[in-house]
């Protein structure tokens, strides 16, 4: 298989581990904050890759600040750090698809900018078990709307810092928001805790809500995530 443009960082054990198989490796980026194993990777490995052997690489420096991550209207994954994309060392935009199965598992934060089937990986905030239900409530008149989402953690544990993803139909914009910060104000977006509602425990729930405008016929968003887990709409 193929990977492609992956971040991995500050996993418990290592940020990338492939101990067997013949995959190809290309513009991935591993950064730590502290000490850590080194990663593991067996296949074709070149040197657009920044993998962590106790050092970190130039690229590191670029993936600061708060991260958030939303599902594209295509499928793919856009990932933000402090707003800016992630994308390894490829192309913004770029991503790409990998299927196969890696060994090992990631426990810290992977973001991606391709999809890797294989291994499991939690990404945002913390909590093992993740499940999510979303509730959207939308209120609409001629060229403006309220909506209204409440975001149940459905999940074993707590989850400690959240942000929820979902992409606004063509022709939407957010104006305004309530009890998350939203961005950008239109396209695939997220919705990210403020200071007062991190936590969602087990069978909890936290809500927000956001002004906007549009044009055309309204809708609403189709899939939402919950720290890039896909959530069940009710």
């Amino acid at each position: 298989m193929s990977v492609s443009g992956n971040v991995g960082i500050d996993n418990s054990e290592r940020n990338f581990s492939f101990d067997s198989g013949t995959s190809t490796f290309r513009s991935n980026t591993s950064c730590r904050s502290g000490s850590g194993s080194n990663d593991k990777v067996v296949g074709d490995v070149d040197s657009s890759n920044q993998f962590w052997s106790g050092t970190n690489g130039s690229r590191c420096s670029a993936y600061s600040g708060v991260l958030a991550w939303s599902f594209a209207a295509d499928g793919t994954l856009d990932v933000t750090f402090g707003g800016k994309p992630a994308t390894g060392g490829a192309t913004a935009g770029s991503g790409s698809t990998s299927t196969g199965t890696s060994t090992g598992t990631s426990t810290g934060s992977t973001t991606t900018g391709s999809t890797t089937t294989g291994g499991a990986s939690t990404s945002g905030g913390t909590g093992t078990g993740t499940g999510c239900t979303v509730t959207y409530t939308p209120s609409s008149w001629p060229g403006g709307f309220t909506a209204n989402v409440t975001v149940t953690n459905t999940g074993s544990s707590a989850v400690d810092g959240w942000t929820a993803g979902f992409t606004l139909p063509s022709g939407q914009a957010v104006t305004s928001a309530w009890n998350a910060t939203i961005s950008p104000s239109s396209g695939a977006v997220t919705a990210t805790n403020v200071s007062y509602n991190a936590q969602i425990p087990p069978g909890g729930s936290q809500s927000f809500g956001f002004q906007g405008t549009y044009t055309g016929s309204f809708a609403q968003p189709s899939q939402f995530t919950l720290n890039g887990v896909r959530c069940a709409t009710g």
